[in-house]
């Protein structure tokens, strides 16, 4: 996270009702050698590519829970 607070104009955030979500997990030091981490090839994930076209198909997967780890839609 950079800096310390965000501006949001209260008319559409409310109207539209709109949904801000975030996360902190941990430092810039964190961060730093969780990137070393992955350079280093220590961290493994589980990524399942999707095509544009294929995208109704990736939502039907990821509503039966049949997607492990995450769905990427690529161009």
């Amino acid at each position: 996270m950079i800096g310390k607070q965000i501006k949001i104009l209260l008319f559409p955030f409310v109207s539209r009702e709109f949904q801000y979500y975030g996360s902190f997990w941990g430092s810039h030091t964190d961060l730093g050698e969780v990137m070393e981490l992955a350079k280093k090839g220590l961290i493994k994930n589980n990524i399942q590519k999707f095509g544009v076209s294929e995208e109704n198909d990736a939502l039907e997967l990821l509503k039966e829970g049949k997607i492990l780890g995450r769905g990427v839609l690529v161009t």
